[in-house]
């Protein structure tokens, strides 16, 4: 379900797809089994207007350097579960379900960067205090 079609919703409908949400990703102790590509999907795909399928294969190509067909691969599992949605043209858009998840992760993964430029930091640090260039 994209942003529009959840914006349809009555306000019982909206309640009950949210219950379901809320259950699908949020029991305790469960994440989603979310990867990086996946992510990185969500996270192109995550802005106010959908995004044209040669955008999000340029982006996809630049960042992780995968193929058409691997992009595929990627979209077609969460188109089923619902955190990807494609309209009429082909424009990819997160879902509200899709944002759910990746808010989930943003967190975790904004800490795991954080931690690789601190020990790419120190590591560049320590060369430097014994003279390595």
């Amino acid at each position: 379900m994209d942003k529009d079609e959840f914006d349809r919703l009555s306000p019982e409908e909206r309640k009950a797809h949210l219950e379901r949400v809320e259950r699908i990703i949020m029991a305790p102790g469960h994440w989603p089994d979310v990867n990086s590509l996946q992510l990185g999907l969500l996270l192109r795909a995550g802005g106010d207007v959908p995004v044209p399928p040669d955008e999000i294969m340029l982006s996809m190509q630049n960042w992780f350097g995968i193929n058409p067909q691997e992009l595929a691969d990627i979209c077609k599992p969460m188109i089923e579960k619902e955190w990807l949605s494609v309209d009429a043209e082909g424009a990819f858009h997160t879902t509200p379900l899709g944002r759910e998840v990746l808010d989930m992760h943003k967190s975790p993964l904004t800490k795991a960067v954080m931690w690789s430029i601190r020990s790419g930091l120190t590591n560049m640090e320590e060369k430097n205090e014994d003279g390595d260039p």
